[in-house]
């Protein structure tokens, strides 16, 4: 059975994709924007049922 992966953890992984990139084009990015991104990317995850794979397919979606 598949199923959609909840709207709030698939932002929350786009998020975290984004605040990524900006740190690795801009160092001066601070340790806790990325810190902070990748623990809500988490939080919201795992309330959703722990489907990273799923939940990261959906995020880079082509469209």
């Amino acid at each position: 059975m598949s199923t959609t992966p909840d709207p709030a953890a698939v932002e929350a992984a786009r998020t975290l994709t984004s605040t990524l990139a900006a740190a690795i084009a801009d160092p001066t990015v601070p340790v806790e924007t990325v810190e902070a991104a990748a623990w809500d990317a988490h939080n919201k995850i795992e309330a959703a049922g722990g489907d990273y794979i799923g939940v990261y397919l959906e995020a880079n979606r082509p469209g």
